[in-house]
């Protein structure tokens, strides 16, 4: 389906308004020409964009100073046409917070390509957006069920990113961490509350459940396009890298860096959480186990190293 824009006209003559919506459009673009009345209920018609006419003043400007501001309009990207060749016009406009300056007459098809430009981009902002509000969802469901693997998670993630930020990794990607140690544990909800609330050590058949839930997790989110960069960190934060792991028996170098920094921090904290069958480890042992356990191969010793100088960095104790 073709794209839907509104153009916002101040111009009292509809026919006017309606003619340049036309010569907009073209054949590109479905466009609905409206005067400044009835900006207040644009967002009932659920535009892709609305276009502010500035070809023959800034009348509009104030409605561009405020577009963002309402939550009816937050997600709906605002252009405008100006004067070509008008660089007071363009950068008023700019300043005003309108996302993009179309300058108009434009050259042969160049609208076009800014207006589609624009519309992908605030689609690909409309599918972050519900990105982030699944993963809301996610967490608060985990948190309902399982408070303190919640907080299990949570420490994790900062644990994950320390260690990230003191090997050099980039923002973006501290930030994929972040989000997949929130959610390495998701499978856990799926799983019986005898065996979640086991009191004592698990025999044979809870634990055989037990490790059955970072394929469970898998199950659960994929298929999701928005959360497919998070599947290795919930299906291989078990693995490692001598091969004892599960699910699979994945050696060194087949487990992804980032999936092994979250694994080592996941270990770490949960070596000093509660559990029914055992005492919580204090600092100082918890590092220790982790140490004797990279000495026999499971872990990667520079690993072992970022995440002394982590857990001591994040006031994690």
């Amino acid at each position: 389906m073709k794209p839907f824009f509104v153009l916002l006209d101040p111009d009292p003559d509809p026919r006017r308004r309606e003619a340049l919506a036309a010569v907009l459009a073209r054949d590109a673009f479905r466009t609905l020409a409206v005067g400044l009345e009835a900006s207040p209920s644009i967002a009932t018609v659920s535009p892709d964009m609305v276009v502010l006419n500035l070809l023959s003043g800034m009348d509009l400007i104030p409605t561009a100073e405020h577009w963002h501001e309402s939550p009816d309009h937050a997600s709906i990207p605002l252009a405008a046409l100006v004067p070509a060749g008008d660089e007071v016009a363009a950068e008023t406009a700019r300043l005003a917070g309108i996302d993009e300056v179309v300058p108009w007459p434009p050259e042969d098809g160049n609208v076009d390509r800014q207006l589609r430009s624009m519309e992908r981009h605030a689609r690909l902002q409309a599918e972050v957006s519900g990105y982030e509000k699944l993963l809301v969802t996610l967490v608060a469901a985990f948190e309902g069920r399982e408070p303190f693997t919640m907080e299990h998670g949570h420490r994790v993630a900062r644990i994950s990113v320390a260690m990230g930020s003191d090997l050099g990794f980039s923002a973006e990607t501290c930030s994929l961490m972040h989000r997949g140690a929130l959610l390495h544990d998701i499978g856990l909800l799926a799983l019986s509350d005898q065996v979640v609330h086991y009191a004592g050590a698990l025999g044979p058949e809870e634990f055989s459940e037990i490790q059955s839930h970072p394929v469970v997790g898998y199950e659960m989110l994929k298929g999701v396009p928005s959360l497919e960069p998070l599947l290795p960190f919930v299906y291989r934060h078990h693995e490692r890298i001598d091969g004892s792991g599960f699910p699979d028996g994945l050696v060194r170098s087949e487990i992804p860096l980032l999936v092994q920094i979250v694994s080592i921090a996941d270990a770490w904290d949960s070596l000093r959480s509660p559990r029914a069958y055992r005492s919580v480890f204090s600092h100082g042992a918890a590092l220790e186990v982790i140490a004797d356990e990279a000495r026999k191969g499971l872990w990667d010793n520079q690993l072992v190293r970022s995440l002394e100088r982590a857990v001591d960095g994040t006031g994690i104790s």
